[in-house]
């Protein structure tokens, strides 16, 4: 009689498996991504970013990304009148 025998993942791919699904949840955005959501120039998105920091965003070398749950964020604060 043959037993069965649960067959286990080696650690590096649980954690590989781990990093994927969190870097599916990771969606950035352009400031122009955001300008075309919002409808506006890209200039006032930028005046949100540096000059009010209303939306925090990430500086990957020159380049600078917004995170779509801080859009988020920041919209539902917007329509809650904070």
């Amino acid at each position: 009689m043959m037993e069965k025998y649960a067959i286990k993942k080696p650690e590096t791919t649980l954690l590989r498996d781990r990093f994927e699904r969190k870097l599916e949840d990771l969606k950035l955005l352009t400031i122009e991504d955001v300008a075309k959501l919002f409808q506006v120039s890209k200039r006032t998105v930028e005046g949100l970013l540096y000059d009010t920091r209303k939306i925090p965003y990430l500086k990957i070398g020159r380049v600078v990304r917004i995170r779509e749950r801080d859009i988020v964020r920041f919209l539902g604060r917007t329509s809650q009148g904070v």
